[in-house]
C-alpha cells in the first residue's frame, strides 16, 4: 500500500464539476423526467422503511434534499449528479493510494469515460446504481484504510459504508465476497477481516439495516421483487 497524500487534484476537481452541471443542464433539456427521476419525484413524497424494489436510502436522501430546495428538476438530477461526482473523487483517492502516482490516479478517473455505459446512463438518468458506485468505490477506499490503521475510527467507517451501500442497492451485496478472495491470498487483508475490531463493522451494519429488513419481511411481496432485482 502506498502512503501518500490523496488530496484530489484540481483537474479531478474540475471534471468532478463539470460532470456536476452537464447532469444538471442535461436534465432541462429533455421533454419530461427520466424513468428515475419521475420514480423520485412520486416516492420522496413519504417517509417510508422501503420502496417497490429498491432499498429506501436513495430516497430518503431525496427526501431530505426536497425540503431543502424543493422538488424539481435540479433537486433531482442534482442529487444525481452529486453521487457521480462523488464516486470519480472517491475513485481517484483510491486509485492514488494503491499505485502512488497522482498522474497515473488522473488517467485512471479519464479512463471512466471510455465507459460508455457508465457515462451514458450515469448522465442521463441513473439514481440508485450512481449512489452504489460510490458506496463501493469508498468500501473499497475504506479498506485500504484499515490495511494501514487498523482503528475504531476506520472499522466504524467501514459499517457505515457497508450499510449505506446495501441500504442503496440490493446487488451491492454481490460485491462483498471479493473482499474474502482477497483475504485468502492477501496476508494484510486476512488481517483486517480476522481483526475482532471487524466484530464493530458488523454489528454497526446490522443495526442500521435492521428498520428495512423489518419492513421487507413484513412486506413479504417484496422479496420476490428483490429476487428478481438480484437477477
Amino acid at each position: 500500500m502506498n502512503k501518500v497524500n490523496a488530496v484530489v487534484s484540481r483537474k479531478v476537481k474540475v471534471i468532478a464539476l463539470f460532470c456536476f452541471v452537464a447532469i444538471i443542464l442535461i436534465s432541462f433539456l429533455k421533454v419530461a423526467l427520466e424513468w428515475e427521476d419521475a420514480e423520485q419525484a412520486y416516492y420522496s413524497q413519504w417517509f417510508r422503511l422501503g420502496y417497490d424494489d429498491q432499498p429506501p436510502l436513495y430516497t430518503w436522501v431525496q427526501i431530505l434534499i426536497n425540503k431543502c430546495v424543493g422538488l424539481n428538476r435540479f433537486s433531482l438530477a442534482g442529487l444525481r449528479a452529486f453521487w457521480f461526482s462523488g464516486t470519480l473523487i472517491m475513485f481517484y483517492k483510491l486509485v492514488t493510494k494503491f499505485v502512488g502516482d497522482k498522474l497515473k490516479a488522473e488517467v485512471g478517473v479519464f479512463l471512466l469515460f471510455l465507459i460508455p455505459v457508465f457515462i451514458d446512463f450515469n448522465f442521463r438518468r441513473l439514481s440508485h446504481t450512481s449512489m452504489m458506485c460510490f458506496f463501493s468505490v469508498s468500501l473499497y477506499y475504506v479498506f485500504s484504510l484499515l490495511i494501514v490503521s487498523k482503528s475504531y475510527k476506520n472499522y466504524i467507517l467501514f459499517g457505515v459504508i457497508l450499510a449505506g451501500g446495501i441500504l442503496t442497492k440490493y446487488n451491492f451485496l454481490l460485491i462483498l465476497p471479493a473482499f474474502g478472495i482477497i483475504a485468502l491470498f492477501d496476508v494484510e487483508a486476512k488481517q483486517v477481516l480476522w481483526n475482532r475490531k471487524i466484530l464493530l463493522s458488523v454489528l454497526l451494519t446490522c443495526v442500521l439495516i435492521s428498520p428495512h429488513l423489518y419492513w421487507l419481511f413484513e412486506n413479504k411481496e417484496y422479496l420476490l421483487l428483490l429476487k428478481e432485482s438480484m437477477e
